[in-house]
């Protein structure tokens, strides 16, 4: 009888824990991404409605540029190619306004021309693509940038797709290559990641002097874009004593520690899966890691290591922080 009971309750808990958890997705679209990360660790069934959402949230991101977004997505796995700039941004920040006009795509130099030639035949003849063309590279891209050479391809609505072929057989390369840590980060058909999360996800964003010189207007226009939604940016990680804590726990104690420690020290050897790096799977229950592998898919393959090239020496840095934000890793 005892036994009959137990099992009785044991799975009226388990249904009122699905009905929970499938009443919590109407609340996924109104979520930070910090939050859906968290919620995804509370039961298997809330990992999946996450990783749904995400996926789905990617889908809708490309559809603006793209006629066939799993078509683009399936792509860019057999080039090694990444979403990158603004577009990865708004992917990781669930912030769509982040990317309105410039959709941005990372390369590696091994397969720049059949993915360009890959990307024409996603447009048939008639579609919205307006023209094609390849630009030069702003003198000071190859040596401070990683990029060599950019093609861009204007539509019809107003809005362009650019991209960029990395300086290496690595596409992260490019990202290694970006003026500001708030544009480190990534998306593909499986994963997401971003290199300096504990950054990015408090609007925060290392800026790096030497490469502000080869910015274009275009990116200095995404440079007022992120002032205006808020990222605060500086040379030097600890600027933000005050700025850090507007979003961290109020119970933590305050540190004095060298940014090495934070993973946000701009000297401090980098890569995505270290410890101070964010990689998502979207499908992280019943993802084929062994797959991926072969695939070469970020974290997997080619893979860039970098320091941000800083006029601030490292004893100079000592950052303030309340640890409130949790170091993340591949989830």
């Amino acid at each position: 009888m005892d036994s009959r009971l137990a099992s009785k309750q044991s799975s009226t808990g388990f249904r009122r824990n699905r009905r929970l958890a499938k009443a919590g997705t109407f609340a996924l679209a109104y979520m930070t991404t910090t939050s859906l990360l968290a919620w995804r660790l509370t039961c298997r069934d809330n990992h999946v409605y996450v990783g749904n959402h995400l996926r789905s949230s990617l889908y809708r991101l490309v559809n603006r540029f793209f006629p066939d977004p799993v078509a683009f997505l399936n792509i860019l796995t057999p080039w090694g190619a990444l979403i990158v700039g603004e577009a990865a941004l708004s992917h990781v920040l669930q912030e769509p306004v982040l990317c309105d006009v410039n959709f941005e795509v990372a390369v590696s130099n091994l397969h720049f021309d059949s993915f360009l030639e890959s990307l024409r035949r996603l447009f048939p003849l008639g579609s919205n693509l307006l023209s094609p063309f390849d630009r030069p590279s702003p003198e000071g891209f190859p040596y401070h940038r990683n990029v060599t050479r950019i093609s861009e391809f204007r539509l019809l609505s107003g809005m362009f797709i650019t991209v960029y072929e990395s300086s290496t057989p690595s596409a992260c390369d490019v990202l290694a290559g970006c003026w500001s840590t708030a544009l480190m980060n990534f998306a593909t058909a499986y994963t997401m990641g971003s290199a300096y999360p504990r950054l990015t996800f408090n609007n925060l964003a290392l800026i790096c002097d030497s490469r502000v010189s080869s910015m274009e207007w275009s990116e200095r226009n995404v440079q007022r874009r992120l002032a205006v939604y808020g990222f605060d940016s500086s040379h030097k990680p600890d600027h933000w004593p005050l700025g850090a804590r507007r979003t961290a726990s109020t119970t933590s104690a305050e540190l004095d520690l060298c940014g090495k420690s934070l993973y946000v020290c701009p000297q401090q050897g980098r890569f995505f899966g270290d410890p101070g790096s964010l990689v998502i799977f979207y499908d992280g229950l019943l993802v084929d890691i062994e797959a991926l592998r072969d695939l070469c898919v970020p974290p997997y393959g080619p893979m860039a290591a970098w320091r941000l090239p800083s006029s601030v020496p490292p004893e100079a840095i000592r950052v303030g922080l309340y640890i409130g934000v949790c170091a993340f890793h591949t989830l």
